[in-house]
C-alpha cells in the first residue's frame, strides 16, 4: 500500500537575475482572500534620471580645507596701506636733510644776489653821482700858488696852480671856473648870482683880441622870482684901463640886453661884435651881470665865430 501521509518533494529552486529564488509560491487558500486596494502612484517630481545629472566638477587644482598648512601669525604686523598712511607726513633722514641743504643753499644765492644787487646799485649811484658833479663843475680847476682847494671841489677835478691863464687859444676863453666871480657862490649844483651886484667875467690875463665876432654859450637855470616868463641878462664888452702902471679891467659899454627864458637848465647862446663899442680896446672879455635874485649858471662858453 502506498503511503498516503508521504510530503510531495519540492521542486528545485530556480535562478532569476542571479539570484535563487523558490520554484514555487505559496498561495493561501485559507479564509476568505484579501482583496488588494488600488496603490498610489510614486511622485518622482524631485528626482532625475541618472544619465541626465551633470558632469561632476574637475576638483584636481583644489585641496581639502583640513589639508591646508596652518595659517601665520599675523598680531605683531599692520598693513602696509595703514603703514603709508601713519608716516604720510613723516620723511626720511637722508631727504629731510637734502632738503634743509637746499633751503640754505636757496637762502645764501638769494642773499648773495641781494648783495650783488644793492653793490651794483650804489655802484651805479655813485656814477651817476660822480657825472652829475662833473656836469655841474669843470673837471679842471685853476688856482694861485699857495691858494687852498675850495670845499665842494669834485672829486678827480685837476688842479693847476699858476699865475697864468691855462688856455692859450687866442679864439676861446677858459672855463667858468677859471673867470672872476663878483659876488657870486659856489654850490654844487652851479654858480649862484644874487641879482644886482653879482657878476661872472674872464680876468686880465685872460682877455682875447677884440677883432671878429664871438658866440657865447650859457647854460642856466632860473624860475622867475614872480612868476615871470622870462628876464634880460645884460652883456657887457670888458675892455682894459691902465691905472697906476697896472692894467685893470673895466665894465666898459653895454653890447647886448640878453633876453632869457624861465626853466631848469636852459641853454642859450648869442653873438656879439667887441668893436661895435665905440671905446673897445685891443683886448676884450664878456661881462656878465645877472639879471636877478636865484640865477644859477652852470656853464659859460665863448669862442670866435667870425
Amino acid at each position: 500500500m502506498a503511503d498516503t501521509d508521504k510530503t510531495p518533494e519540492a521542486p528545485p529552486p530556480i535562478e532569476v537575475g542571479g539570484a535563487s529564488v523558490p520554484s514555487q509560491i505559496t498561495i493561501n487558500i485559507g479564509g476568505a482572500s484579501a482583496t488588494p486596494g488600488p496603490q498610489k502612484p510614486v511622485d518622482l517630481s524631485g528626482y532625475v534620471r541618472k544619465e541626465e545629472l551633470p558632469a561632476a566638477p574637475d576638483l584636481s587644482g583644489y585641496v581639502r580645507k583640513e589639508e591646508l598648512p596652518a595659517a601665520p601669525d599675523l598680531s605683531g604686523l599692520v598693513r602696509k596701506t595703514e603703514l603709508d598712511e601713519t608716516l604720510k607726513g613723516f620723511t626720511k633722514a637722508t631727504q629731510t636733510a637734502a632738503i634743509a641743504d637746499s633751503i640754505r643753499a636757496t637762502r645764501a644765492k638769494a642773499e648773495s644776489t641781494a648783495a650783488t644787487a644793492e653793490g651794483i646799485a650804489k655802484d651805479i649811484a655813485a656814477t651817476h653821482a660822480a657825472v652829475v658833479d662833473l656836469t655841474r663843475q669843470p673837471r679842471i680847476v685853476r688856482l694861485d700858488v699857495g691858494a687852498p682847494v675850495p670845499a665842494g671841489t669834485p672829486r678827480g677835478a685837476l688842479i693847476f696852480r699858476t699865475d697864468k691863464a691855462l688856455t692859450t687859444s687866442d679864439r676861446e676863453f677858459p672855463p667858468l671856473n677859471e673867470w672872476s666871480l663878483i659876488n657870486v657862490t659856489a654850490e654844487p649844483d652851479g654858480y649862484h648870482l644874487p641879482g644886482a651886484g653879482g657878476s661872472i667875467v674872464p680876468k686880465v690875463d685872460q682877455m682875447k683880441p677884440s677883432d671878429g665876432q664871438w658866440e657865447i654859450t650859457l647854460t642856466y637855470t632860473w624860475h622867475g622870482n614872480f612868476g615871470e616868463p622870462e628876464t634880460a641878462v645884460y652883456v657887457y664888452n670888458g675892455r682894459t684901463f691902465e691905472e697906476f702902471g697896472v692894467t685893470k679891467l673895466d665894465q666898459g659899454a653895454k653890447l647886448a640886453d640878453w633876453t632869457l627864458k624861465a626853466g631848469d637848465r636852459v641853454t642859450a647862446k648869442l653873438t656879439v661884435t667887441p668893436k661895435s663899442d665905440t671905446g673897445a680896446t685891443a683886448l676884450w672879455a664878456p661881462w656878465i651881470e645877472a639879471p636877478a635874485n636865484g640865477f644859477v649858471v652852470h656853464d659859460v662858453t665863448v669862442r670866435r665865430v667870425a
